[in-house]
């Protein structure tokens, strides 16, 4: 198991060092727009021109605090798209991608078990979502320190700490897509498309009377609806994410060990 974990490991450097250094640059470029914008006081103006039903989706916190332009940008719009991105990726390559390459067979002629194979898989991808996550609270932290934003009133950590379980939810259920069909394109298509799914129900539901019953079973729903940047961690809604993660390791480990591969 650990012998995949390092191979694993060894062929993603170059990608992973590409995540590390464009993470850092879109880390600067943000907060050096919300100093910008602090700065010139145009923040609220913004805001009063976005439509009420927008505002309502990602203006939940004062845009012109860091917390509030964090949320609004970073947790609600564009790090869930990046986590989700990365973590899709990973999980498509773990079990379809080999396949379709035709190394998965030659994988699993060395000594060791499907089981093995898949869980040193999954290590190696939760560690890489991890490092990436990790090197985000350094970069928020570092940059902000730099140009003199105070990060101590937000929740930083505990943000982050969603950012990764949603992140697990999606390379996990890319894993388990890859171990029912061997087709990276439908990996891709089936995960991303429940993701998209969940994402609008969570949205919709606030203005949508009818979908308001629905709106736990959204992902989303436990990742920020409950505003852990500002309110901290929910460790009810973080288990739930963990127990989905789970679920659909345990669904794709079991497929994986019964799937006949040569097909």
């Amino acid at each position: 198991m650990f012998s995949v974990y390092k191979n694993t490991f060894r062929r993603a450097r170059t990608t992973l060092i590409i995540w590390l250094v464009l993470l850092a640059l879109w880390v600067l470029l943000e907060l050096s727009v919300f100093k910008g914008m602090a700065q010139s006081g145009g923040m609220n103006d913004l805001v009063a021109q976005v439509p009420e039903a927008i505002r309502s989706m990602f203006f939940t916190l004062d845009i012109s605090t860091i917390g509030g332009y964090l949320n609004a940008r970073v947790l609600t719009l564009i790090l869930p798209l990046l986590t989700i991105m990365f973590g899709i990726s990973l999980g498509n390559a773990a079990i379809a991608g080999e396949e379709r390459h035709g190394q998965l067979d030659l994988l699993l002629s060395n000594p060791i078990s499907r089981t093995e194979y898949y869980l040193g898989r999954l290590l190696a991808m939760l560690s890489m979502q991890t490092l990436i996550v990790l090197a985000l609270l350094v970069y928020f932290h570092l940059f902000a320190g730099l140009q003199g934003i105070n990060l101590e009133e937000v929740r930083v950590l505990d943000a982050f700490t969603s950012v990764l379980l949603l992140g697990f939810t999606a390379s996990t259920l890319a894993m388990l897509v890859g171990s029912i069909v061997p087709h990276p394109g439908l990996v891709l298509g089936v995960s991303g498309g429940v993701l998209m799914g969940s994402y609008l129900l969570n949205a919709m539901a606030p203005l949508m009377p009818d979908l308001k019953d629905l709106q736990p079973f959204s992902v989303f729903y436990h990742y920020n609806e409950y505003l852990p940047i500002r309110n901290g961690l929910d460790f009810t809604r973080a288990f739930t994410l963990a127990g989905i993660s789970v679920v659909f390791v345990c669904a794709g480990l079991w497929r994986f060990n019964t799937r006949d591969l040569s097909k």
